[in-house]
């Protein structure tokens, strides 16, 4: 409220005058740093009024006044619009939010939480929001106190969830300092609440009536208006940054009709960025990071165009900048921002686009789908390559617009927030050994949340086919569904990278480039009919004609004077699914080899101890041939020896290409015992460490088949055995902790 007099001299430019300006705060609340209920201003003044505009505006002063006169009528002017700063408390009580000595937020309490953030977002909200968790008088001051806290952060961690940024909202705990209600059974112990508080604007419309005329021959009249000073007083500038501490409204800027027009809050500055990436490769780029608002307010982008040789997408509060392939050289594109209060300012973006590294890797751009609410894993890395078959690594990766990306393993898992609907992106970045990176676009399709409550469960596909020959695939042979739905394919992703997919019927058609051999994937999304959707993969080889039919070498141990030991040669190499025969090519020195049922039969000769080596061809269907060799050692068992090793197994994600170091001989029987010779495996490469007691492992990318391999462990005496190492690759998806069951 305020006050004020003045008195003028006729005919002199002279005159005195007294002002009072009281602050009061309503609800009895306190400001920060504050122990009062008012604030109270007084001064005097005296004026020399030099030419007829002259003013004083006096310090810690909010208007400045102006002595008017204004002879004539009364007459009725438009409303005046009152801008106030209003602060809004929801308190969230009982045990439907918390129960006893508990700060998770109960299935009730997360239902109306989603209330209190529609109405927030309705609303609006300048500034941050203030979070604060209060306790009952069960435990001891410090227990409650962090109890308190607890339940604070876990309202603050529900509404980032749900899309609100983290950086505006302030978690704080008063234990059971400022109870609401008795700490009672018979309250109900109401006080273990939660009160979250934050400022948002209002309009009211008010009628005024002011002089304005013609002349008059009596004393002119003289009337006060207030005309805006840009700063407002320090408090209501502490409401439009931080939550504010007063429970009462705030005219903080008012406009009068008729009296001058308008004056806005300061409007926000947008600072020109640079940025820099390779051909082909997005750049995310953090336009806010040096945008300034002088009132302190969160800024937002309003706007933006599209580069010349580069398209623009927004990611959050970044934006998203990827060249065309090929282009290089500088490209531009300008954004908007505004302020809570519509001031808009506008930069420009430039992008310097070099060269591509010829040995960078190549990240694609995936695409995945999911319901409201319900996380999905994705395996970025399946679909990025590296020109040096190196291993890659995700350095990072951001959040999407309505959702949160963590990483599992090799995969990210993008959880939606609850009640969003819509596709949202973010981008990852990754890195190969030697520190070349690129970055690709990950697209989430969220669906509404499914009326049956299992989603189906897609199986992993792998099929082969021939250059230029399409292959028809039935997906959802090995897909399944808990409830019984009837499943379809109701989209294929584009993240072939060397072919086409289309749907036909409940299968789909890979129709491979033209020249086109090699390994290639893609992903497909199975449906049940009642909104739930999950994504299945198909991995696709390519065959040259001739070309898909490989014999490895093997490795074998055998007692001597053994007998029709059998040898599964076919166990690591590959043919076409119409299967492959076997002939011996170069028989055994120091024995006798014959084939039955697909299997090699070795024997010996009668006390011959040491090695042994034969050749065997693989014949496919279509006549083509592929030669290996088996070598053979034959172990002298009438040496003293306790040599005794045992099968070892190892389960492996799909697509973790991660070399591992396998300490076989841990669970092997023997004295000094040394590895001697390793097989080559199916789906990867296998080599014995320098010492002799490990076996470094890495799993080929793109394949799930279980395969296996051998190795041959000697020990002091000479002795030598074989053991397997058994490869159980699971898909990711059934990997996925949050995968419904099967």
């Amino acid at each position: 409220m305020t006050g004020g007099v003045e008195k003028f001299f006729p005919d002199t430019p002279h005159s005195v005058g007294a002002e009072v300006e009281v602050h009061k705060k309503a609800g009895g609340a306190v400001v920060a740093g504050s122990s009062e209920d008012a604030e109270a201003r007084g001064g005097v003044s005296y004026r020399y009024d030099i030419g007829s505009e002259a003013g004083v505006w006096q310090p810690e002063q909010r208007y400045r006044r102006i002595r008017t006169e204004i002879p004539g009528e009364q007459i009725k002017q438009p409303p005046k619009i009152e801008r106030k700063l209003i602060k809004n408390t929801m308190e969230l009580e009982s045990d439907t939010f918390f129960k006893l000595d508990r700060a998770e937020l109960t299935p009730e309490a997360k239902e109306r939480m989603k209330a209190v953030i529609g109405q927030i977002r309705a609303s609006g909200h300048d500034g941050n929001i203030r979070i604060t968790g209060n306790t009952c008088d069960k435990g001891s001051d410090a227990h409650n106190l962090k109890l308190s806290e607890r339940r604070a952060n876990a309202v603050r961690d529900f509404m980032v969830k749900n899309g609100f940024n983290g950086n505006e909202l302030l978690a704080q705990g008063l234990g059971e300092s400022q109870p609401k209600y008795p700490n009672t059974d018979a309250e109900g112990h109401k006080n273990r609440r939660v009160d979250i508080e934050y400022v948002t604007y209002q309009n009211e419309y008010k009628d005024e009536v002011i002089q304005q005329g013609g002349t008059s021959t009596t004393d002119p009249k003289v009337v006060w208006r207030k005309e805006l000073i840009a700063e407002p007083p320090l408090w209501v500038r502490q409401a439009l940054r931080n939550v504010v501490d007063h429970k009462q409204s705030v005219d903080t800027y008012t406009t009068t009709a008729g009296t001058g027009g308008s004056v806005s809050p300061n409007a926000p500055v947008a600072v020109n960025d640079s940025a820099t990436t390779t051909s082909g490769t997005p750049v995310n780029i953090a336009v806010l990071a040096n945008d300034t608002d002088p009132n302190g307010d969160v800024l937002s982008i309003v706007s933006f165009n599209q580069g010349t040789n580069g398209s623009v997408t927004q990611v959050g509060s970044a934006l998203v900048y990827t060249p065309v392939v090929g282009f290089t050289g500088t490209d531009t594109f300008t954004y908007v921002i505004k302020d809570p209060a519509g001031n808009q300012s506008t930069a420009t973006v430039t992008v310097t686009v070099g060269a591509a590294d010829p040995n960078a890797p190549v990240a694609v751009n995936d695409s995945a789908t999911t319901t409201s609410g319900t996380p999905v894993n994705i395996a970025v890395l399946t679909n990025d390559t590296d020109p040096n078959r190196d291993v890659l690594n995700i350095v990072s990766f951001n959040q999407g617009a309505n959702g949160a990306v963590t990483q599992v393993g090799n995969n990210l898992v993008y959880t939606p927030v609850i009640g969003f609907v819509g596709t949202d992106t973010f981008t990852y970045l990754i890195q190969d050994p030697a520190g070349n990176k690129s970055t690709a676009t990950v697209s989430v399709v969220v669906t509404g949340a499914g009326t049956s409550p299992n989603a189906p469960v897609a199986g992993t596909d792998q099929v082969e086919t021939v250059q230029d020959t399409p292959v028809t695939i039935k997906v959802l042979e090995n897909d399944s569904d808990a409830d019984g739905n009837t499943l379809s394919v109701i989209r294929v992703g584009s993240d072939a990278a060397h072919g086409t997919v289309t749907i036909s019927g409940t299968s789909v058609i890979y129709t491979p480039n033209a020249g086109f051999s090699g390994e290639d994937q893609f992903t497909y999304t199975v449906a049940d009919g009642t909104g739930n959707s999950t994504i299945g993969r198909v991995f696709v080889k390519i065959n040259t004609p001739g070309g898909n039919l490989k014999a490895t070498n093997d490795l074998y141990t055998v007692d001597m004077n053994s007998s029709a030991n059998s040898f599964d040669v076919m166990s690591n190499d590959e043919f076409p699914t119409t299967g492959a025969t076997i002939t011996i090519v170069s028989n055994a020195s120091n024995g006798t080899a014959s084939v039955s049922g697909g299997k090699v039969l070795y024997t010996p000769k009668a006390g011959y101890s040491g090695t042994d080596k034969l050749t065997y061809r693989l014949t496919d269907s279509r006549g083509y041939t592929a030669d290996a060799v088996i070598d053979i050692t034959i172990s002298n068992t009438s040496t003293p020896s306790n040599l005794a090793p045992k099968d070892d197994y190892l389960l492996i994600d799909l697509n973790d290409t991660v070399t591992r170091k396998l300490s076989v001989l841990g669970n092997d029987t023997g004295e000094g015992m040394t590895l001697v010779a390793v097989s080559t495996p199916r789906y990867g490469t296998a080599a014995i460490s320098a010492d002799g007691q490990s076996i470094n492992f890495t799993l080929r990318s793109g394949y799930c088949a279980d395969h296996s391999f051998t190795y041959i462990v000697k020990d002091k005496y000479g002795n030598q055995k074989q053991a397997t190492v058994v490869i159980d690759v699971a898909p990711a998806n059934l990997k996925d902790p949050n995968a419904p069951p099967a």
